[in-house]
């Protein structure tokens, strides 16, 4: 797999909600700006990697660890848990606790 999420050139609404990806040839995250989405909703996602161009009519980001990451955090493979993200949710719903 070349990319890990993508709109494969959809013009419609993505929503992306609680989504991991890690380990993709390309982007792990990516829309496109060559045929931007009407609407991009990513909320709560993990990526471990590269986030790509992220273009859309309306974008509503929130709560998403490459965020944080953009702002000030450098993420280090050693003090990441990759096999978190993977593990199952938490008794209350709520994902995992990963450390950046």
């Amino acid at each position: 797999m070349k990319n890990g999420f993508d709109h494969n050139s959809n013009r419609g609404e993505i929503t992306l909600i609680s989504c991991k990806a890690y380990g993709n040839k390309k982007k792990n995250l990516s829309f496109g700006d060559k045929n931007p989405v009407s609407k991009l909703v990513v909320k709560g996602c993990i990526v471990f990697g590269e986030v790509g161009s992220l273009a859309a009519d309306v974008v509503e980001f929130s709560a998403n660890n490459w965020q944080q990451v953009q702002q000030s955090v450098t993420p280090n493979a050693q003090t990441m848990e990759i096999s978190n993200l993977a593990a199952p949710r938490k008794t209350d719903g709520s994902l995992p606790h990963v450390i950046l």
